[in-house]
């Protein structure tokens, strides 16, 4: 569960950019080896795409967390998140209702913060390099028993 809304937050921080020459456009996949995580915020793989849908981005995001339980964010067809600020509600199935809050930095950068009944869960950094080859998540948050996750999360665009 835990690292379910980490990892919801991490594809969600990357949801709607607007505009031609988007960096955030495109497949990413998890470089573990260059990853680091948190013991129990593992994640074996991870892809995000997005894609352009009409004036929207769509994220889809699928992967294997460090148990060997799939991450399928958004279900096969995908989802997005409006770039106001402004929490929003997300629901997973047979996971408590958070919401999200995404914030765009600059054209390279978002800030996501996730809630749980009001309470910040998780926060999340996430920049796109200048050459648009990598991109780096720094998550922090809380797991379902109350403890401390960090992880920095490196994806290379394919």
């Amino acid at each position: 569960m835990r690292l379910l809304f980490s990892v919801l937050a991490i594809c969600a921080s990357v949801t709607v950019l607007l505009g031609a020459g988007n960096p955030f456009i495109g497949t990413w996949k998890l470089n573990t080896e260059k990853s680091k995580f948190s013991p129990g915020s593992e994640i074996r793989n991870m892809t995000i795409t997005f894609e352009l849908d009409g004036n929207r981005i769509k994220r889809i995001a699928a992967g294997t967390d460090g148990h060997g339980m799939p991450i399928m964010q958004g279900g096969p067809e995908g989802d997005e998140t409006p770039w106001d600020g402004q929490d929003h509600p997300v629901s997973a199935p047979g996971a408590p209702p958070i919401t999200l809050a995404v914030k765009l930095v600059n054209d390279h950068t978002v800030d996501v913060t996730v809630k749980r009944q009001g309470k910040v869960i998780n926060r999340d950094h996430t920049v796109i390099s200048e050459d648009g080859k990598t991109m780096t998540s720094i998550d922090d948050g809380v797991d379902d028993k109350g403890g401390k996750v960090h992880k920095v999360e490196i994806y290379e665009k394919q």
